[in-house]
C-alpha cells in the first residue's frame, strides 16, 4: 500500500464520520424537542442527587419506657413516626403485648404529611403477675419494629 491510497482512504472515513456525528446531533435535538419532560426528568435522575424516602419509627423518649409493669393497670408510653417519604403517606401499626402464652394487639392508622412526624401515646394492660412480656410497635407494610421487654411483679 502506498501512501497515496492511505490518505485517500482517510478522506473516505472522514465525511462518514462527520455525517454520523451530525446525525447523532440531529437525533438527539429531534428528541429533546419531542419530549422535553423526560429529557428534563432524565438530566435530573443523571445529575442531581435524588432523596432516598423513608420513614423513622422510634421511641419519644426511651429513658421513660416502662421496665416494670403492672398487671391489671394501663401502662403507658409513647413513639413517634417521622415521614421523609417525600410525600404524606399512610401508616398502619400495630401495638403488641406478648408474654410466653398469649398476645394481645391493636392496630391503628395515621396518615403523616412529608417531613413531619406524629407522636402516639400507646397503653398496654399486662395480665399476669410475675410475667415477662414483649411489647413491640410495628408497621408491617415497611417491614419496621421497634420493641422493649417490661416485667410485672
Amino acid at each position: 500500500m502506498t501512501r497515496g491510497s492511505q490518505s485517500r482512504r482517510g478522506n473516505i472515513r472522514r465525511p462518514t464520520a462527520i455525517a454520523v456525528s451530525v446525525a447523532a446531533v440531529l437525533l438527539a435535538v429531534a428528541l429533546a424537542a419531542a419530549f422535553p419532560k423526560q429529557l428534563k426528568h432524565q438530566w435530573e435522575l443523571s445529575v442531581v442527587r435524588q432523596q432516598t424516602p423513608y420513614t423513622q419509627l422510634y421511641f419519644t423518649a426511651p429513658a421513660s419506657i416502662p421496665s416494670s409493669l403492672v398487671a391489671g393497670q394501663q401502662n403507658t408510653f409513647d413513639f413517634t413516626i417521622e415521614n421523609d417519604e417525600g410525600r404524606a403517606y399512610r401508616y398502619t401499626y400495630v401495638v403488641t403485648l406478648k408474654d410466653s402464652r398469649a398476645q394481645q394487639a391493636s392496630t391503628e392508622t395515621v396518615t403523616v404529611n412529608s417531613g413531619e412526624r406524629v407522636t402516639r401515646a400507646v397503653t398496654v394492660v399486662p395480665r399476669d403477675n410475675k410475667s415477662t412480656y414483649l411489647v413491640s410497635v410495628a408497621i408491617p407494610d415497611l417491614k419496621q419494629s421497634i420493641q422493649f421487654y417490661g416485667e410485672t411483679s
